[in-house]
């Protein structure tokens, strides 16, 4: 294959992987209404397996770095902050990084314009 699609093909593959991850710890803090600490931090380094395993691959865009930062940031916990509040900054970076996943998605005005004319 060509250079240039294997390293798409990476890049794809740890960013998909890494929303994976996300998702995943959002839903377990959305879902469980008994939540502990040990529990939790166990069921995030048992997902953030699969992270790792991916070829860690050098991403340029802002969105794909927020969601690496965060990624590692959640891999990185510790036992200081209470759960109540690790669950509440947690939900919170998360909505952040949906948020600005959508804009991207908004077409600029200009191209609303030209699409009403038509």
């Amino acid at each position: 294959m060509n250079e240039k699609k294997i390293q798409k093909f990476l890049r794809i593959k740890y960013i998909r992987e890494m929303e994976r991850f996300i998702n995943r710890v959002v839903n377990y803090l959305n879902t469980n209404e008994n939540l502990e600490k040990s529990r939790f931090l166990d069921f995030v380094e048992e997902k953030f397996q699969k992270v790792k395993e991916c070829q860690k691959v050098y991403l340029s865009k802002g969105y794909a770095k927020e969601l690496e930062k965060f990624v590692f940031k959640i891999s990185s916990l510790t036992q200081k902050q209470e759960m109540e509040e690790l669950k509440n900054d947690i939900l919170y970076q998360a909505n952040r990084l949906r948020k600005s996943k959508r804009l991207r998605s908004y077409q600029k005005e200009k191209y609303k314009k030209f699409d009403e004319e038509f």
